[in-house]
């Protein structure tokens, strides 16, 4: 009995896990293009699959690379993910929760800063 609950419960957490890593890939292809401001068309965020490009009217004004990273509540029930940009050239941090991501819509909620507002981004 003792190892039919070991097999069990292997099997649950390589199931939880697959399905936590199909979410982030998931969202790791939701993300890839070029997101503006949802009120500022000249502030572009492009993500390729390994970069994040921030362009002002047309000109590049920083470059980072990012990941996307899940985390479970305390107790359990429900997930959360983030966005993590780390400029090239300074190797400064920005951190992000993933309010909403679609094929056409993303909202972020910077964590660095709690007079920030959500922004809102169309792609």
């Amino acid at each position: 009995m003792k190892n039919l609950n070991i097999k069990i419960i292997t099997i649950l957490s390589v199931l939880l896990f697959g399905f936590i890593a199909q979410q982030v890939n998931q969202e790791n292809q939701l993300i890839i293009g070029t997101w503006y401001f949802e009120n500022e068309a000249s502030n572009l965020w492009e993500f390729t699959n390994d970069r994040c490009i921030w362009k002002n009217d047309g000109k590049i004004t920083d470059v980072f690379t990012y990941s996307i990273v899940k985390e479970k509540s305390k107790n359990g029930k429900l997930d959360f993910s983030f966005l993590k940009l780390i400029h090239l050239n300074n190797g400064e941090i920005f951190e992000y929760e993933i309010n909403s991501l679609g094929n056409d819509k993303m909202t972020l909620d910077y964590l660095g800063d709690m007079n920030t507002k959500l922004i809102y981004f169309r792609k």
